[in-house]
């Protein structure tokens, strides 16, 4: 028997997230974000396509899904750019940044090594005080 392999295939909507996401390459964006900055071009989107999409490129590797405990899912680019980053999460404002990081994969190999596991980066998020808050908070 013939096993029949469903293609993937290109959609204009996604597509366009797709393109936001490019031209944001070194930010998260929410989904409501990407929403605003569709429609705003008078293309109307539903919220369930946009994260239809979403997830499917991020189930896909396309794009990253980053999760911070009480805040929305925020997602990137999956580039070459980001691909030694980490996520951070500023307690104090909110602001995600992704910290490029060149022990990050020493650190992962040495888990793997010493017991037998592994980081996802892509849903490790590191939470502190950035720069910012703190230079505030000492004014």
């Amino acid at each position: 028997m013939q096993q029949i392999i469903k293609k993937d295939y290109s959609t204009k909507q996604r597509n366009i997230i797709l393109e936001i996401l490019k031209k944001n390459i070194d930010k998260k964006v929410t989904a409501d974000e990407i929403i605003h900055a569709i429609n705003k071009d008078e293309n109307i989107i539903s919220k369930a396509t946009v994260y239809r999409n979403l997830d499917y490129l991020a189930s896909k590797g396309v794009i990253k899904k980053i999760n911070a405990d009480n805040i929305s899912s925020c997602y990137i680019y999956n580039s070459d750019e980001n691909d030694d980053s980490i996520n951070f999460y500023c307690d104090t404002c909110g602001e995600i940044v992704q910290l490029k990081c060149t022990y990050i994969e020493r650190f992962n190999n040495k888990l793997q090594k010493d017991f037998d596991c592994t980081i996802d980066k892509s849903k490790t998020v590191l939470h502190g005080t950035c720069n910012k808050c703190k230079e505030l908070s000492n004014d």
